[in-house]
């Protein structure tokens, strides 16, 4: 089975020795573009997600199966005509779809991505299939080269991610604290974290309170801990407290409460992190969640990325793992309480 993945750029090398280690078949065809690559493997597109997933593989962003690559010397219109034949074998008519079209970069194939996405669109809505760009059950996948049409068919959930690419485009919000905030909100949407209202939620690091406005915005009750101010547009929430010292302090005073969920976005070395996060164990109900960033060196290999997973898999047990659209230099982490 041949697949097409993406990474961070930069990270590719990391990328492909954790996708070695765990796929022996593992095979790289070449680079279609920074941060995209086509390889090949013997495991179906259901083992190839469940290791990724379950492994964790970290670095993978996202991918799509290949069912079928065409050269580009065909007419555009022999294009639609093809690719619609393969979907109308392929799509579940009950279920939701969407075209996600991805290419190279070059300003002259922007006018055939649209061409391409819509003429599909055009075809499948007069046959009755179900557009549905925010939450599709199944993707048509198509990846242009200046050479090459390389298309694939698939459940979502075989993609990692909805979004082409795995590139996940918030529209800009002026009542964002930070910038920051868009991981958080990133983080529980990739793995449909079923945050509740009322949750008791507690932000490590808070200060400006990136983090923490996004939960106070789903009607958790925030504890932010953090020397620094927060900011005015939250400071007079009624479901907010702030402690204004540091956590280690914080943690000194052995308060007798439980919290359903605790995040930590703290810009520091990521064992110190995983130390402080580690104490807070005994605070994490029974149900709760963890999520936390790894702030990682400009330099590394996958042996720090073993330790790291390794360690926070010790106090609680690991769920999730991940180089997200909007972590920089730095991987996202999902826990849960240990039993």
């Amino acid at each position: 089975m041949n697949y097409i993945w993406t990474c961070q750029p930069g990270n590719e090398k990391v990328a492909q020795v954790e996708l070695k280690r765990k796929d022996r078949s593992f095979e790289l065809i070449k680079e279609l573009d920074e941060g995209i690559y086509l390889s090949k493997t013997d495991l179906s597109i259901s083992a190839l997600v469940d290791m990724i997933q379950t492994t964790p593989i970290v670095f993978i962003r996202h991918i799509c199966e290949v069912n079928l690559i065409l050269a580009r010397h065909y007419d555009l219109e022999e294009i639609v005509d093809t690719i619609y034949a393969v979907a109308f074998t392929s799509l579940a008519k009950e279920s939701t779809y969407t075209v996600q079209v991805r290419i190279v970069n070059d300003e002259l194939l922007k006018k055939e991505r649209v061409a391409l996405r819509d003429g599909l669109n055009q075809r499948l809505a007069a046959d009755g299939y179900l557009l549905d760009v925010k939450q599709p059950e199944q993707i048509i996948s198509v990846f242009i080269t200046q050479d090459d049409y390389y298309i694939g068919i698939s459940p979502a959930s075989h993609n990692l991610s909805i979004f082409a690419g795995g590139m996940r485009h918030y529209a800009k919000d002026n009542q964002l604290v930070s910038r920051a905030a868009f991981k958080l909100m990133e983080v529980i949407e990739v793995f449909d974290l079923g945050l509740q209202s009322a949750w008791k939620a507690v932000d490590l690091g808070a200060s400006p309170g990136g983090w923490s406005k996004v939960l106070l915005d789903r009607g958790l009750h925030v504890t932010a801990i953090d020397p620094g101010l927060m900011d005015e547009s939250i400071r007079l929430n009624a479901n907010l407290k702030h402690y204004k010292e540091t956590t280690q302090k914080f943690i000194e005073r052995q308060l007798n409460q439980k919290y359903q969920l605790i995040v930590n976005d703290m810009k520091m070395n990521a064992n110190d992190s995983i130390d402080l996060t580690n104490e807070f164990a005994p605070y994490l109900d029974e149900a709760g969640y963890v999520i936390m960033t790894l702030k990682l060196p400009q330099t590394f290999d996958y042996r720090l990325i073993k330790t790291l997973l390794a360690r926070v898999n010790h106090a609680y047990q690991l769920m999730h793992a991940r180089q997200l659209f909007h972590n920089r230099s730095e991987i996202t982490v999902v826990l849960r309480k240990r039993n």
